[in-house]
């Protein structure tokens, strides 16, 4: 991604659907505390910084979690997509399109008007319909 002073910064993992814009940035000691200079880390601390101001959600997450608490980091990861997902719906929606809505953002995949006719109980024509709102 650019950053703010139109220089390229690479994320570890960014999940980005719609509007969301979240990212785990995998920090190893070796590279980020033990052996870093001051100016690499005023740099990685400058970085995160300009990541939230653009509206970044940042989880910072230690590599030896992977390998050691790997439930742990799963958790985050999915606290991080839950953020988004729990997000609400327009008010001036039915409540077939805000539950059709909701019903796409939990899936995290594209879907079907079969699918969506089978959770919302209706016909699969009236669920092409309602497609428009997803």
């Amino acid at each position: 991604m650019r950053d703010f002073s139109n220089g390229y910064r690479y994320l570890d993992l960014a999940y980005m659907p719609g509007d969301a814009k979240g990212v785990i940035e995998v920090q190893s000691f070796g590279s980020h505390a033990r052996d870093i200079e001051a100016w690499r880390f005023k740099d990685l601390c400058l970085r995160h910084s300009h990541l939230a101001l653009d509206g970044w959600v940042v989880i910072p997450i230690a590599y030896s979690s992977i390998t050691d608490t790997p439930k742990q980091c799963q958790q985050l990861v999915l606290s991080l997509i839950g953020k988004f997902v729990s997000t609400g719906v327009p008010k001036d929606l039915s409540w077939l399109e805000s539950e059709s809505l909701l019903f796409a953002r939990r899936l995290l995949r594209p879907l079907t008007p079969a699918e969506l006719a089978d959770h919302l109980k209706v016909t699969t024509r009236h669920a092409r319909t309602l497609s428009f709102v997803i």
